[in-house]
């Protein structure tokens, strides 16, 4: 009997789908305590459409190593699994442990729905100025003037007479004067 070239296509195809798994479990086995393993499996299995099973590797990837970036990938993949109240914990985790991950976790949450999401999911913390200016920055490099200069209000509210606050500000309405009207 004559075996079909489908049936080595489709052979070849599931063999190279779990080779990445295959590998990501060896690996595991030779070093069980490397978080960014636990990491790249949990991306692997999100994009091979296993949330659930992804968000255990981010889960292992924090038990091995907790720290900011650790709870800021399960924070992510919580978020896009479409759990956004574990998100928002693990995220928020992430922020405490180092404030100056807000921007990189709007890059990501750029990824997930946009900005409005973000906001929901990470809130700034209402007394952060730090927080707030690095979200208006965030919002001034993607075009978004009138959102900056709130954040950049209420960074300077916190922490009035801060140099540094008071250029960005006067940077975002500069843009926002620039800014044709709609």
């Amino acid at each position: 009997m004559r075996l079909s070239v489908r049936y080595y296509v489709y052979s070849l195809g599931l063999l190279l789908a779990l080779a990445p798994c295959f590998l990501f479990t060896l690996t595991l086995k030779r070093w069980p305590d490397s978080w960014d393993e636990y990491a790249s499996m949990g991306y692997m299995l999100l994009l091979s459409g296993s949330p659930e099973a992804g968000i255990h590797q981010f889960r292992e990837a924090v038990r091995v190593q907790p720290g900011d970036i650790q709870h800021l990938e399960l924070g992510v993949a919580l978020a896009q699994a479409g759990h956004p109240k574990e998100a928002r914990i693990e995220l928020q985790e992430a922020l405490r442990l180092n404030h100056e991950l807000g921007i990189y976790l709007v890059q990501r949450t750029r990824v997930m729905k946009g900005m409005e999401q973000f906001q929901e999911v990470v809130p700034t913390p209402p007394n952060a100025p730090d927080g707030h200016f690095s979200l208006g920055k965030l919002l001034l490099e993607l075009d978004l003037p009138q959102e900056a200069i709130d954040q950049f209000e209420q960074a300077l509210k916190l922490s009035p007479n801060n140099e540094t606050y008071e250029k960005n500000l006067n940077r975002a309405r500069a843009a926002l004067n620039k800014k044709p009207a709609p």
